[in-house]
Formats: C-alpha cells, structure tokens, sequence
C-alpha cells in the first residue's frame, strides 16, 4: 500500500473510533450504569471494540490492466510509446510526512513509558523497607509483596507482577492509623487484581493511539471506575467510609510530582472530586439491574461500531 492509502486508512479508522466513542460513550448515563464495576466493564468493552475496529476491510491498492485486443492479419503491432511515470515522492508527500509524525509519537510515547518503568525501579532502589504490619491485608495473594518507604513519591504506588511492590511516600508513618489501613488495603487490592498489568496494556494502547483524543477520554475512563471499583471494594472491607474518604485528602493535600509512573496510583487530582461523590452516594444496584444495564449498552457498543463501519 503506498503512503496516501495508508494514511486515509489510518484517518477512516480514526473517524470509525471516534464514532464508537462519541455514540456509545453516553450509554453508562442514558442506562443509568452507577456501578463503578459494571462501568468498568462497558468501558474495557468499548475500548475492545475500538480495538477490534481495523479488522474490517481496508482501502488496498487496485492494479487495472488492460489487455489490448487482438490485431487483424496484416495491421501494425506498433505500440504507442510508453508514457513516463511521474516520480514517485510518496516519502516527501503531504502523505509521507504525516505518517513519519505519527510514527514520531509512537516512539515518543513509548520512550516516555520506558521511562516510567526506569523512574518505578529507580524508586525501589533508592527505597527502604517499610516496617508496618499488613499480613491481614495480605490474604489471598500467593507472591510476596515488598512494601517500602520512598522519600521520591508523594502518593502510594503499586507495581509489579511476579513481585509486587508497594512504595509508599515518606509522610505515610505520620498518618492516623485508620488512614494507614485504608491506604494499605486499597493497595493490596491493586495487587490482588493484577491492575499493573492491565495499566500496562492500556497505557501500550494510549502510545499507538497518542493523537486521538476519544482513546485518551477512554482510558481516563477507564481509571477513574477501576479506582472507584477499589474504593466501595475498601469501604466494603474496612467498613469505615470516613476514614477512607480522609485518607483520599490526605493524599491530595500533599504537593504531587510529575507523573510518569505506568501504575496504579492511590490518588489522581483530577479524580478526587468524582471518588468521593461516589462514596458518598453509595450507588447501590441489583444484579438483575447491572445484567440489563450491561446486555443494553454492550448492544449500543455493537451498534456504534456497525453504524461507524458502514458510514
């Protein structure tokens, strides 16, 4: 496929997954999906089917030859001279370039995501172990998980798969102990869920698809029901909303670093106000309701990548 092929492919698909988006993103509202596990879901689905999107026919490149027909006996076979091909600059066409910068924005992201995991092991080494009793919060996890005190982090993080690793910042042996607890609980449940490694796929799909602002509006999504979903799944556990909600503004109280790290972070700034609404208003559904609600918005999802396929 020649440089103009592939970007106008790259440009359908681009169109296809914001219309996905754009028609399907407002299904969790119009069905009243309030369950911060079932939007979770619907999201992880919608991003599957924006996924899935270039697996239906693209544009190829048609050859038309024509095949002169045969001459009378006696006619001249003479051909007409060959006309000269214009020079092919598909690497200096608008084409070309446009495809070079998105290529350009993969490898960016990709180096700044290799440079997340440089700064998470960097933190580590630079760490201490940290002398805190959490055996309680450790049950059900079968690998041992290294919990550590980082003068470099202003908020917990987790990461790691085979050893996981939980730093916390240095002001964390200064909080209240109910707060301690919440923010130790909210942490072991990342690493009994295997979050690292779904924050890994995702933010692998935000590199390839750095330049389209639906896939960024998914993912951010994305994150926001996944902590939502630890958080009720803490309150659940602790049975102490008030000093969870405490420990969240603990947490945003404290002056943030740049974010680099390609893990589950305890608190985002830009999440705040939406987590504690949510544990506020202890949105309640049944399983009959979240099954319907699911079954009708995976439907809308389906519909979308139909209507934005055959547009």
């Amino acid at each position: 496929m020649s440089a103009a092929q592939i970007a106008g492919n790259v440009a359908r698909y681009s169109l296809e997954v914001g219309l996905v988006v754009g028609l399907a993103g407002f299904a969790p509202a119009l069905l009243r999906l309030r369950l911060p596990a079932a939007k979770l879901v619907f999201w992880h689905v919608m991003l599957a089917a924006c996924l899935l999107l270039p697996l239906g026919p693209w544009r190829q490149e048609v050859w038309i030859v024509n095949v002169a027909p045969a001459l009378p006996a006696g006619a001249s076979s003479a051909a007409p001279a060959p006309v000269a091909a214009p020079a092919a600059a598909a690497d200096y066409s608008r084409d070309g370039i446009l495809l070079a910068v998105l290529a350009a924005g993969v490898a960016a992201r990709l180096a700044w995501l290799g440079l997340g995991l440089w700064r998470l092991r960097r933190y580590r080494l630079h760490s201490a172990p940290a002398h805190v009793e959490a055996a309680r919060f450790a049950e059900g996890i079968a690998r041992p998980v290294d919990l550590r005190i980082s003068e470099e982090v202003s908020s917990p993080v987790t990461f790691g798969f085979l050893r996981p690793v939980i730093l916390l910042p240095a002001a964390f042996p200064l909080l209240d102990e109910p707060v301690r607890e919440a923010i130790l609980a909210h942490e072991f449940l990342h690493v009994r869920r295997r979050d690292w490694l779904v924050t890994l796929l995702e933010e692998a799909v935000r590199a390839a698809l750095w330049f389209h602002p639906a896939i960024w509006w998914l993912l951010g999504e994305t994150q926001l029901a996944r902590e939502q979903t630890v958080d009720r799944a803490v309150v659940e556990m602790t049975r102490n909303r008030e000093e969870y909600v405490d420990a969240l503004l603990a947490i945003a109280g404290v002056q943030h670093r740049l974010d680099l790290a390609p893990a589950p972070l305890f608190l985002r700034k830009r999440h705040l106000r939406h987590r504690v609404v949510s544990l506020v208003q202890e949105v309640g559904m049944s399983r009959k309701q979240v099954f319907s609600a699911l079954t009708a918005g995976v439907c809308a999802v389906a519909a979308a990548a139909w209507l934005a396929t055959a547009a």
